[in-house]
C-alpha cells in the first residue's frame, strides 16, 4: 500500500475580520477600570476595618443575648444603633433585651416600645418579641400592631 498523500489546494473563502470595539467603548471601559482601581483600595483601607469592628460588635451582642446577659447586650446594641439607627435587627434585639428586663421595671417596657416605634414589623417578628415580655404586657403589646 502506498502512503496516502494529500494535496492541498488553495481554497478561496472569505474570512471574517477581527472585531474591534469603537474607540469610545475602549475609553469608557478604561475609565471605569481606573475608577474601580482607585476606589477599591480606599474602601479596603478606610471602611473595611470599620465594618469588621461593627460585625464583631454585633457578634458580641448576639452572644450576650444568647447567654441571657441582657444588660450587656442592650448596651452593645445601643452602641450599634447610635451609629446605624436604621439597623432593624438591632432594634428588634434591643427591644427583646428591654422586654426581658421589664420584669424588674416598667421603664424597660417603655424603652423597648420606643425602639420599635420607627419600623413596620411582621406578625412573626411581633410574636417572637412578645415571648420575652411578662404575661401582663403581651396582649397589650400584640394589640398595638395591626395585622
Amino acid at each position: 500500500m502506498d502512503k496516502l498523500s494529500f494535496k492541498s489546494e488553495s481554497l478561496d473563502y472569505q474570512t471574517v475580520e477581527k472585531h474591534k470595539y469603537p474607540k469610545w467603548v475602549r475609553i469608557l471601559f478604561t475609565g471605569i477600570f481606573f475608577i474601580f482601581i482607585s476606589v477599591v483600595p480606599s474602601f479596603v483601607i478606610n471602611d473595611l476595618p470599620y465594618h469588621f469592628a461593627l460585625s464583631q460588635k454585633i457578634t458580641n451582642a448576639n452572644e450576650c443575648f444568647c447567654d441571657k446577659n441582657y444588660n450587656k447586650a442592650l448596651k452593645l446594641y445601643s452602641d450599634i444603633l447610635e451609629k446605624h439607627p436604621t439597623f432593624k435587627q438591632g432594634r428588634i434585639q434591643s427591644a427583646k433585651c428591654c422586654f426581658a428586663l421589664c420584669y424588674d421595671s416598667s421603664y424597660f417596657f417603655k424603652k423597648g416600645m420606643s425602639l420599635l416605634s420607627t419600623e413596620k414589623y411582621s406578625k412573626e417578628e411581633v410574636i417572637e418579641m412578645s415571648e420575652y415580655l411578662p404575661k401582663q404586657y403581651r396582649k397589650y403589646f400584640i394589640s398595638l400592631f395591626n395585622f
